[in-house]
């Protein structure tokens, strides 16, 4: 956890890491945290079972369960709970839209809908065949495109998007923003387009203070959050 060092009450990010789900620590990335805490958000940045000796839905559970403990919890450090921005990279782009826009997970949080003032998806895989490459051991042997990816699952009421995508990424192709931009436009949903000059990583590590000149990912990202805070904070 990443707090602002003014010790004031905060809007909140929660961040969840890609890594093909089969990777990955919060560790890693204390630099989001740190980046986003300086910028005035009090940053959680969260853990997930990994595969192959976990598959879906396990990974979408933990992000639901860490949202949930975030909104209860989180005020005794200093944030808002009824001001939540959830983002994820890759994997955990698919992880936060799964826990967010569909009612299976979304109904486990235990959160308010009008408290998640923003989903921010940074080269999210939304909606391809998993059933070839690396990724398949992330998902049950007999589970179909319709049963597991974002885009067959988008509940009503969902809260704003911002999908970010790079124009150099060659591991996660913009399709899947396109997919996941229709489901959620024909749902009523609010989305937001962004694509920045970066690889697949380089869309994450945009967010580092040193490499916001090269990859624009952090002043996207704020400029939405800043835009859809209350104005009365």
């Amino acid at each position: 956890m990443y707090t602002p060092a003014d010790g004031q009450r905060h809007p909140v990010l929660i961040f969840v890491y890609g890594g093909s789900w089969q990777h990955g620590k919060r560790q890693t990335y204390g630099f989001v945290g740190k980046q986003f805490a300086k910028s005035g958000y009090t940053t959680v940045v969260v853990d997930y079972r990994l595969a192959p000796a976990n598959v879906f839905p396990d990974y979408v559970l933990d992000t639901a369960s860490a949202m949930g403990w975030v909104y209860r919890n989180i005020a005794q450090y200093g944030g808002n709970p009824n001001q939540l921005f959830v983002m994820g990279h890759s994997a955990g782009a698919f992880n936060v839209v799964s826990a967010v826009d569909d009612s299976r997970f979304w109904k486990t949080t235990g959160i308010p809908n009008k408290a998640i003032l923003g989903v921010i998806g940074l080269a999210g895989p939304y909606d391809y065949d998993f059933r070839s490459g690396t990724t398949k051991v992330a998902f049950p042997a007999d589970s179909t495109r319709q049963q597991v990816m974002p885009v067959y699952h988008i509940r009503q009421d969902v809260p704003p998007h911002l999908l970010v995508t790079g124009s150099k990424d060659r591991l996660v192709y913009p399709q899947n923003a396109d997919s996941l931009q229709k489901a959620l436009t024909q749902a009523g949903g609010n989305v937001e387009r962004v694509q920045v000059p970066a690889t697949h990583a380089g869309i994450v590590i945009g967010l580092a203070t040193p490499l916001q000149s090269f990859y624009p990912t952090f002043n996207k990202v704020n400029d939405f959050m800043q835009r859809h805070l209350p104005t009365a904070q």
